[in-house]
C-alpha cells in the first residue's frame, strides 16, 4: 500500500515539476514548437522521475506513477491545445486588449487572420514548399506532396467533409477533369 502511494505521489510530483518547467520554457520564447516542447519536456521529466524513484523508493510501482503522470499530462496538453489554437479565444483576446474593448471586423481580420496567415505563407516559402510570385503563391513539387499527405491524413481522421476546420470552403481544387 505504501509503495502504491509513493508511486502515485511520484507521478503527481513529476507532473507538477513538468508543468513548472514547461511554463518557464514557454516564456523564454524558444524557437521550438510548443507541442514539441511539451512532448520532449514531458518525456525527459518522466524518465528522470522514474529513474530517481527506482533508485530511492523500495518496491516502486512504475505503472501507477506512469498512469498518474500520463492522465495529468494528457489533460494539460488538451487544455493548452484548446486555448492555444482557438480562433475564438484569439478574437476575444484581441477585442479585450483594445482600450475601449471593441474592435471592427477589419481589425480582427488584420490581427487574428491575416497576420498569422502571412507569417505562415512566408514560412512555407522559406521552407521550399511554396514560391512567391508576382500575383501570389505557387506550390512546389515538395509542397504538393505534403498537401496530398495532409489531405490523406484529414480523410483518415474523418475531418474531410465534416466541416471541422474545413479547408476546402471556397477553394477551387483540381479534379480529374481539370488535370
Amino acid at each position: 500500500m505504501i509503495a502504491q502511494l509513493y508511486s502515485f505521489a511520484t507521478g503527481l510530483v513529476a507532473f507538477i515539476f513538468y508543468t513548472v518547467v514547461f511554463l518557464i520554457l514557454m516564456r523564454l520564447r524558444l524557437k521550438v514548437g510548443w507541442v514539441t516542447l511539451q512532448v520532449f519536456v514531458g518525456g525527459i521529466i518522466h524518465i528522470l522521475s522514474s529513474m530517481l524513484s527506482f533508485y530511492f523508493v523500495n518496491d516502486f510501482l512504475y505503472w501507477y506513477a506512469l498512469g498518474v503522470f500520463s492522465v495529468c499530462w494528457f489533460c494539460f496538453f488538451t487544455l493548452s491545445t484548446a486555448v492555444y489554437v482557438s480562433i475564438s479565444a484569439r478574437i476575444l483576446r484581441t477585442i479585450n486588449n483594445n482600450h475601449d474593448q471593441s474592435s471592427s471586423l477589419d481589425d480582427i481580420f488584420r490581427v487574428c487572420i491575416r497576420q498569422p496567415f502571412q507569417e505562415r505563407a512566408e514560412f512555407l516559402v522559406a521552407s521550399g514548399l511554396a514560391q512567391k510570385g508576382k500575383f501570389g503563391f505557387r506550390i512546389t513539387d515538395t509542397g504538393g506532396k505534403n498537401a496530398r499527405s495532409l489531405q490523406a491524413l484529414r480523410r483518415f481522421f474523418g475531418m474531410e467533409g465534416s466541416g471541422l476546420y474545413s479547408l476546402d470552403r471556397g477553394i477551387k481544387t483540381k479534379t480529374k477533369e481539370t488535370k
